[in-house]
């Protein structure tokens, strides 16, 4: 009993010596391989070599306004990009990524575009820079792929603008097509309208309105010589006791041959007559003869009278009218005449004013019809004249936007040219020992863990394998 106690201590004292050297074995095994592979890995590995550039997209406006004086103009404005949340860089960044511009850029330099590979881009924060990264085999192999790149890049681009100016110019000539239809219609409506209306310059309502002014000038003229005739007419009326009426007809009777002749025939019967009745009695024969003589030439003179005046008379009447019986007759008769040709003048006048206003009343007619059609007229011209604008600002915009081929893609600029990198961007020595340094040290305190771990329990077995052992003693 002694013998099996004392040996069965001793390979327990010899059993945690022998772990330790397996955990010493182990983790200078772990270690060795570790280092060696990660010193195999920088001397072998390829080294890959990135050559780094800088891009600038530009966030400046510009305005451009192009008027035309009397017709219309053109205001453009190229909006920054940035002046909305969304960043235009990311756009640049989709088109950098797609395969459009790796397959062009591979093609520059006939590489596959596997080997070729694909940018890194890195977008720099508070700036309008984009950064493009590219690895390659050499420095000249990475900075030729970024160099070819920047060149397909800037090719895509060109391409894009080429479309979206296609788009753009296709729209404008249908919008251009569409202000020039509607500028010759409303230059057919207004010279159709002013065809059919008669009405060819707005100088025919300013020269009818002239003749208008012209007449009412020539009326009030008219009217004052006829307030004056007038005047002259009345005063020649009370000085003759004649209406002028009555000048007149005294005036028939005087010029006819005939009605002075049988006038003078009965003259001389009266003054006969005067004379028998003056010797004889009335019933003497001689005076009734000459008395029916009297009669039959008075009746004469009556028929006479009415033939010339139309209208039956008295002898009386004529008597009145007789210029020649009276001793100033001269006198009278040029009175007369004056007052016949002052009521000649008098009615001239009168059916001047009459000519006139009627002149005047179909000229007022015919200007408010000539106003109301150059109402339509000057709509039309409105139409016409904002078509004019509308196409003369189209025109000037389409030229504006023709030369505006970078609104939505803004040129590029150049801030640092692909570098040509010196020194390799892997493998990396320094990340890879320091992470070499960072698994051996994990790697050795887990074995050194574990080895304690293992320790305290083995110590804990043999301290329960002990206390039977001193329970047996008597």
């Amino acid at each position: 009993m002694m013998h099996s106690s004392q040996a069965s201590n001793s390979w327990a004292v010899a059993l945690p010596r022998k772990r330790w050297l397996v955990y010493i074995t182990l983790g200078l095994l772990v270690n060795i391989a570790f280092w060696s592979l990660a010193l195999l890995y920088i001397k072998s590995a390829p080294r890959s070599y990135r050559s780094v550039m800088a891009v600038n997209l530009p966030g400046s406006t510009s305005q451009t306004r192009i008027d035309v004086p009397g017709v219309g103009g053109a205001f453009v404005e190229n909006i920054s990009p940035y002046a909305s949340s969304q960043d235009p860089r990311e756009n640049f960044k989709v088109i950098a990524e797609s395969g459009e511009v790796s397959t062009l850029a591979s093609q520059k330099i006939k590489m596959s575009i596997d080997e070729f590979g694909s940018p890194r881009i890195k977008l720099i924060d508070g700036t309008t820079i984009m950064q493009l990264e590219f690895s390659g085999k050499t420095p000249k192999e990475a900075q030729f792929k970024a160099e070819a790149f920047y060149d397909a890049f800037e090719e895509r681009l060109n391409q894009l603008r080429i479309q979206e100016s296609i788009k753009r110019e296709k729209s404008f000539i249908e919008t251009t097509l569409s202000s020039q239809e509607k500028l010759e219609l409303a230059q057919k409506r207004l010279s159709d309208y002013r065809a059919r209306s008669g009405l060819s310059s707005e100088e025919q309502i300013k020269e009818l309105s002239t003749n208008i002014e012209s007449l009412r000038k020539s009326r009030v003229e008219l009217l004052t010589d006829y307030r004056k005739t007038n005047a002259r007419f009345e005063q020649l009326t009370n000085d003759s006791s004649l209406s002028a009426r009555e000048a007149a007809e005294a005036f028939t009777l005087q010029a006819d041959a005939m009605f002075q002749q049988i006038l003078k025939s009965l003259n001389d019967v009266s003054a006969g007559l005067v004379l028998l009745e003056s010797r004889f009695t009335s019933d003497n024969p001689k005076v009734i003869q000459e008395r029916v003589k009297q009669q039959e030439i008075s009746t004469a003179l009556l028929g006479r009278a009415q033939l010339l005046l139309g209208r039956s008379v008295s002898q009386r009447y004529i008597d009145k009218l007789n210029l020649n019986g009276l001793n100033d007759a001269s006198a009278r008769e040029a009175l007369l005449r004056e007052l016949v040709t002052t009521q000649v003048n008098q009615r001239g006048i009168e059916s001047q004013i009459r000519e006139m206003d009627n002149q005047i009343a179909q000229l007022e007619t015919r200007l408010r019809r000539l106003t109301q059609l150059q109402a339509n007229v000057d709509a039309l011209k409105r139409n016409v004249q904002i078509a004019e604008a509308v196409f003369s600002s189209t025109l000037a915009k389409l030229d504006v936007d023709r030369s505006n081929t970078y609104d939505s893609y803004p040129l590029m600029q150049i801030i640092s040219k692909p570098s040509l990198p010196e020194t390799p961007s892997a493998p990396k020595p320094k990340l890879i020992l320091g992470g070499t340094v960072f698994a051996s040290l994990l790697l050795t305190s887990g074995l050194f863990a574990h080895w304690l771990y293992r320790s305290s329990t083995v110590k804990k077995s043999k301290a329960n394998l002990s206390l039977p052992s001193d329970s047996s003693l008597p």
